[in-house]
């Protein structure tokens, strides 16, 4: 079990000239019900990374389906918003996207980087707060500040207390692997879900192409540590979307990419 730290007010280490930072705070995204929490993860000891806020759980469908549905404008804004490509079609089959696993309490998934980033800035112009994806510098030290050691390969026993993956997320129903719901394994010292495994989450900054990290719940346990990483390949994660050019808003064939917002203290 991860061993919880110290992070009151008292012990977040903040820059020179900084005001007080609270240590979470959970957002409301306007006009909805929609509510999630961000922890705030202090700076490194040298002030060259962070403070900000990251995602206490990744993005939920309730979150990312009000932008990518259009819930949250009439049918008639949504055709004019489509046109522009500034978010995707729906679906013909809303079901489908939900991957046979239902919407409630469960992370949002097979995403591409495109409509990730479109729906941090659709939150930031709801919410007047800077919402983003981490960098991939930013994740790293997220995933240290919350206790863990990115190349370290943790015991089965120990993983499965944290970690969704390849070898202990098998739907019985369907003799495959599935995302599970948010929260139901421990959080790390941060009080951060599912950092390793479950869904993996876009990060920017790699230096090559779009890059997911954390692993996922199709990630062998052997392979699961912090650093893991994958590049997107289109020929396989939408080995069979049917048209060309493939999508650009989502994949067929990965049902394992999804989002853990951050958010910049300055603009709270």
């Amino acid at each position: 079990m991860v061993q919880e730290q110290d992070f009151s007010p008292e012990a977040v280490p903040r820059r020179e000239g900084q005001s007080e930072l609270v240590t979470s705070f959970t957002e409301t995204v306007p006009g909805s019900l929609v509510e999630f929490d961000m922890v705030l993860v202090p700076a490194d000891e040298d002030g060259e990374i962070g403070p900000f806020y990251i995602g206490k759980y990744e993005v939920s469908w309730d979150e990312f389906s009000y932008w990518a549905l259009c819930e949250d404008i009439s049918e008639k804004k949504a055709i004019l918003q489509r046109e522009k490509e500034l978010r995707p079609s729906t679906p013909h089959d809303t079901a489908r996207i939900y991957r046979g696993w239902g919407r409630a309490n469960q992370p949002a998934v097979g995403m591409s980087r495109l409509s990730a980033e479109r729906y941090c800035d659709w939150l930031s112009k709801q919410t007047g707060k800077k919402y983003r994806l981490p960098t991939n510098a930013e994740w790293d030290h997220a995933f240290e500040a919350g206790g863990g050691q990115l190349d370290a390969a943790l015991p089965v026993d120990v993983l499965n207390q944290v970690a969704w993956h390849a070898d202990n997320s098998l739907d019985e129903e369907t003799f495959d692997n599935r995302a599970m719901p948010m929260g139901s394994l421990a959080p790390n010292g941060l009080g951060v879900y599912d950092m390793l495994g479950n869904v993996a989450e876009w990060v920017t900054d790699t230096g090559e192409a779009n890059v997911v990290r954390g692993g996922s719940f199709r990630t062998p346990a052997a392979e699961l540590v912090g650093r893991h990483r994958e590049v997107e390949d289109q020929s396989i994660w939408n080995k069979n979307y049917p048209q060309t050019p493939k999508s650009q808003w989502g994949y067929v064939d990965a049902d394992y990419p999804g989002i853990r917002l951050i958010c910049e203290p300055s603009s709270i």
